[in-house]
């Protein structure tokens, strides 16, 4: 696995999902938008747009919350 610097969370979110998906794509991205979803319990949710070799993708990103349901559920 190449490290490609998408991992890094000092790095935010819109350039860590360009280097991601240009490392698997090999094409030249350009992210223009990324926005919250709601309605993610467990998980954390983003639309995302993007320029993928010069074709518009739209997608949906989906990962793990940075806190826990346990830890979100306590703060209530």
């Amino acid at each position: 696995m190449v490290d490609h610097g998408a991992m890094d969370p000092e790095t935010p979110l819109p350039e860590r999902i360009r280097r991601h998906l240009a490392a698997a794509t090999g094409a030249s991205v350009e992210v223009t938008g990324v926005a919250p979803l709601g309605g993610g319990a467990c998980q954390d949710n983003y639309e995302v747009d993007a320029a993928i070799g010069g074709e518009r993708a739209r997608f949906v990103l989906r990962s793990d919350a940075a806190t826990s349901r346990a830890e979100r559920e306590a703060r209530r």
